[in-house]
């Protein structure tokens, strides 16, 4: 996308960086986003977070599941702010 003549291509030195993980996040926002939330406590009285979701494949629809304590979401958090303010700080440098 930003080796193309296209309008990006201007700013290919600030979003390349950017996009480099997007596959990452877009997969752990689908979990937020479309996964059902189980909360239970481990072994150890610790909050454990279960996300189920149906994915469908070839043989049919297959549960998922991702098992997250609450270092992992903030983990989460702290890394999808620190990878969202670029963005914001780009398009505010470069209005449509």
């Amino acid at each position: 996308m930003a080796e193309g003549a296209g309008p990006l291509n201007a700013y290919a030195d600030e979003f390349l960086p950017l996009i480099e993980n997007i596959g990452f996040w877009s997969e752990r926002r689908h979990w937020l986003a479309h996964g059902f939330l189980i909360v239970r406590k481990d072994e150890a009285g610790q909050h454990l977070f279960q996300f189920r979701r149906y994915e469908q494949r070839e043989v049919g629809a297959v549960l998922l599941q991702w098992w997250a304590t609450i270092d992992d979401l903030q983990g989460s958090v702290d890394a999808i702010n620190r990878y969202c303010q670029p963005f914001v700080a780009a398009h505010r440098n470069n209005p449509p």
